[in-house]
């Protein structure tokens, strides 16, 4: 496969920067590869400084990633609703497992295909407690367009 012109030649001492600088140039050059989006936060939750919540799509494949803190009210309520094309489709998804950062309750994050996500417990009994952070990170197919 000629990749010439597709991607400019990535030279860097440090790896890791060269892989995400790659990463993202990538994305960006992909069919239907929108750059992150930004996601609201539901009542409760704010975003980490420096990991906000997004999402991003690449044709029917989405992917969503950030970190986020609880604050207040129930810790199992709606931390974000994704826009429409973002959904996943047919069935709900588990995103990766999760450990609250203080309370080191094991939840999983779940989104149903309304498109609301939320944290689910398990493994544990306990719950999150003020000043959490949990990792949201998945990807899933939609057949949802525009």
């Amino acid at each position: 496969m000629n990749t010439a012109g597709i991607l400019p030649r990535l030279v860097s001492s440090d790896p890791v920067s060269m892989i995400k600088n790659y990463s993202e140039e990538l994305a960006s050059k992909m069919e239907g590869g929108a750059g992150w989006t930004s996601l609201s936060l539901g009542t409760g939750w704010t975003a980490v400084s420096g990991y906000p919540l997004q999402v991003r799509k690449f044709g029917k494949l989405v992917e969503i990633r950030g970190l986020v803190k609880f604050t207040s009210g129930v810790w199992t309520s709606t931390i974000t609703t994704l826009p429409l094309t973002f959904r996943p489709s047919g069935q709900p998804i588990w995103l990766n497992a999760s450990v609250g950062t203080g309370s080191k309750v094991i939840a999983m994050p779940y989104m149903n295909t309304s498109g609301t996500v939320s944290l689910t417990p398990t493994y544990s009994t306990g719950a999150a407690t003020v000043n959490d952070i949990f990792a949201i990170r998945g990807v899933w197919h939609t057949d949802i367009t525009p």
